[in-house]
C-alpha cells in the first residue's frame, strides 16, 4: 500500500473462489478456473485508489483496497554554480576538499547521490528553491565525479558529471622582452602572458587579461621606478614579480679628462676620463684626439663600477689635444667634452 511507481499501468495479481465475481473499482475481473486473476489497469497522476470487491454464490461479500501513487518520471535539469573556480575543464580547489554548489529543477527534500568511479561518495537533498551543496575530495589528479538526482522511486531523474583538481601551481608570468634596464624615455610598455591567471595586477592596479596576454603601458618618473606584477588565478595561488628600470634623461657626470704620455716623452699616450652614471657607462667611449697635425680616434674602454673610462695609443710624437671624448650612459645620454 503506497507503493511509488513511474509507469501509467500496472498489473495486479490475486485469487478468489472460483465462482465468485470479482469487480476492480466497478469494472468486472475475469477469474481463471483456480479463481487466480491478472488484470492491468491505468493510473492517473498522483494518488490511486484500487479497491477489489467479491461476491460469492450466496451473496456474501469482502472487499480489500490499496493506494497506488503515480508519478511520472521527472527529467531534472543540473547545472553547477558558474562561480566555482576552475583550471580547464576541471573544478579546482587548493585544499584537499572541494565545496560544490550546484542548482536544479528538483523538488525540495530530493535525495541526491553523488559517486566517483561507480563507487558512493556521499548522499545528500536537494534545498530550497533546488539548491544543491556538498563537499568532495581532491587532489592533484583529476577526479571524476557524478551528482544523480534521485525520485522516490529512486531511479535517476537528473545527472551531472564533473571533475574536481587540486591546484597548488602559481601561474607563470612571462615577458615578450624584459623591461629596459635604463631609458631616457618616459614610458615603457610591458607585453606578455600570465598563463591560467584570472587576475593581475602592477603596484595594485589592475591589469585587463585577453586569454592570458596582457598589454599596458607605465609612465616612469625620474630615477628609479619599481613595478610589482602580481598574478592570481582562480584559486589563489599566486606569483609576484618585481621590475625595475631607471629613468635618466641626464648625461653621464664627467669629473675629469686627462691626456698624456705617463711614462715619458717617447711613451705611449694614455687618455683618461673620471665619470659616473646612475645608468651606468657604456662600455665604449669614442674619442677624436690631435696628435701634432695629425688626427688619431678611437675608443675609450669605461668601466663603469670604478667609474674611469681608458685608451693607450702607440708612441707618437708632437703636441696633444683632446678635440672631442663622447661619454654615453644605459639610457641613451651623451656627454661630450
Amino acid at each position: 500500500d503506497g507503493e511509488i511507481v513511474t509507469q501509467p499501468a500496472i498489473e495486479i495479481f490475486g485469487a478468489s473462489e472460483p465462482d465468485a465475481e470479482v469487480q476492480l473499482n466497478g469494472a468486472p475481473v475475469p477469474l481463471g478456473a483456480d479463481g487466480s486473476f491478472i488484470v492491468e489497469t491505468t493510473l492517473n497522476p498522483g494518488p490511486n485508489i484500487l479497491t477489489l470487491r467479491a461476491v460469492d454464490a450466496a451473496g456474501n461479500e469482502s472487499a480489500t483496497a490499496q493506494t497506488v501513487v503515480y508519478r511520472p518520471a521527472a527529467q531534472v535539469d543540473v547545472s553547477l554554480s558558474p562561480t566555482l573556480p576552475r583550471l580547464g575543464n576541471a573544478l579546482a580547489t587548493r585544499s584537499g576538499e572541494l565545496s560544490v554548489f550546484a542548482a536544479s529543477t528538483a523538488a525540495e527534500g530530493a535525495d541526491v547521490l553523488v559517486q566517483s568511479g561507480g563507487t558512493e561518495v556521499l548522499r545528500a537533498v536537494v534545498g530550497p528553491a533546488g539548491a544543491i551543496s556538498f563537499s568532495v575530495p581532491a587532489s592533484e589528479t583529476p577526479q571524476g565525479y557524478t551528482l544523480a538526482v534521485l525520485g522516490p522511486s529512486g531511479l535517476i531523474e537528473g545527472r551531472l558529471d564533473f571533475e574536481v583538481i587540486q591546484d597548488r601551481t602559481p601561474p607563470e608570468t612571462t615577458l615578450d622582452s624584459p623591461p629596459p634596464k635604463a631609458t631616457d624615455l618616459d614610458e615603457i610598455e610591458l607585453i606578455g602572458d600570465a598563463g591560467d591567471a584570472a587576475q593581475l595586477t602592477i603596484n595594485g592596479a589592475d591589469v585587463p587579461l585577453d586569454q592570458g596576454r596582457f598589454a599596458v603601458s607605465l609612465s616612469l618618473v625620474q630615477g628609479l621606478n619599481l613595478f610589482d606584477l602580481v598574478a592570481t588565478d582562480t584559486v589563489g595561488n599566486v606569483n609576484a614579480t618585481r621590475l625595475q628600470t631607471l629613468y635618466d634623461i641626464d648625461p653621464p657626470d664627467v669629473q675629469s679628462v686627462e691626456v698624456g704620455r705617463p711614462k715619458g716623452a717617447n711613451g705611449p699616450i694614455e687618455i683618461v676620463v673620471q665619470a659616473s652614471d646612475p645608468s651606468g657607462l657604456r662600455q665604449a667611449a669614442s674619442f677624436l684626439l690631435q696628435v701634432g697635425a695629425q688626427e688619431r680616434e678611437g675608443f675609450l674602454r669605461c668601466d663603469s663600477a670604478a667609474g674611469l673610462c681608458r685608451a693607450a695609443l702607440p708612441p707618437e710624437a708632437g703636441a696633444l689635444e683632446l678635440i672631442e671624448v663622447v661619454i654615453e650612459d644605459y639610457a641613451g645620454n651623451a656627454a661630450f667634452r
